[in-house]
């Protein structure tokens, strides 16, 4: 994982060597002032245009990863979309190919066949990593095919909420199954959103009505009509295997919380105080 001074750190890939380690995340605040949340994901963008020359963003047909990238559209810095479709995800790569064709955009299709999927989850995401993000699939898929043609795979990945939790009750934490392609990919993976501390202060300073639900904010905050939060599906077949898997790992923590949001604007603010 790639950010901005190094300035957030995980221990995924100590899963590697010790299966029992609980994900951990640190941060090492750099001392900074920021725009608003949309001229952030401008200054952002273009940072990483200067960097990288071939550019892969997911595109799950999320919320998040569409917003993703409509800025890079907006700021016409080439870019390929990758979409990763299987049996049971027809209802999110709808408005993934819907946003690819508004915007005359042509992505890169990857069909996952379940016994893919399998391998996935066994060889990768258990064996390697002990974890149980299961729906991470699609996005290591994703990051397989970037590392083979690209210099960089740009996800999604942010610190706020999801769907229709009140945003009043939320513990604010970071999951371990969105850094597995840490471990994975040698490519550099830039998880978006919390590439740059500037951007992460503006997009929580974009909380001012604690009493909205995530999915609501979110709409006025990308600018997007707001929408349901479409869960990951396998078979049942795959999600029977699944929970057996959940089980083995039981004892090991996969999620790294920081608590309500004044913890976690402390944290993100030390070197400013």
């Amino acid at each position: 994982m790639v950010t901005h001074n190094n300035w957030l750190r995980t221990n995924i890939k100590e899963r590697s060597n010790n299966k029992k380690s609980n994900f951990v995340i640190n941060f090492f605040p750099y001392k900074f002032t920021n725009l608003s949340f949309q001229e952030e994901c401008d200054v952002t963008c273009n940072m990483l245009a200067k960097k990288y020359s071939n550019i892969f963003v997911g595109l799950s047909g999320g919320i998040d990863s569409e917003f993703l990238c409509k800025i890079f559209y907006r700021n016409k810095i080439k870019f390929t979309p990758i979409v990763t479709l299987y049996e049971d995800n027809s209802d999110e790569s709808f408005y993934a190919f819907e946003f690819c064709k508004k915007h005359n955009l042509s992505p890169i299709v990857l069909q996952l066949k379940k016994t893919e999927i399998v391998r996935i989850i066994q060889n990768d995401i258990v064996e390697k990593i002990n974890g149980t993000g299961f729906y991470s699939v699609g996005a290591i898929a994703a990051a397989k095919y970037a590392e083979k043609c690209g210099d960089v795979f740009v996800e999604g990945q942010h610190i706020i909420g999801d769907g229709n939790q009140l945003i009043e009750n939320f513990d604010y934490y970071l999951a371990e199954w969105d850094f597995y392609n840490d471990l994975l990919v040698k490519i550099d993976v830039v998880p978006f959103f919390l590439y740059r501390l500037e951007l992460v202060a503006s997009m929580l300073k974009e909380i001012k009505n604690e009493f909205l639900i995530w999915k609501n904010l979110k709409s006025e905050m990308f600018g997007c009509t707001a929408r349901e939060k479409i869960k990951p599906k396998y078979d049942e077949k795959i999600e029977k295997l699944n929970s057996l898997f959940s089980i083995k790992s039981n004892d090991v923590n996969h999620e790294f919380n920081f608590g309500k949001f004044e913890n976690l604007w402390e944290k993100i603010n030390h070197a400013n105080f």
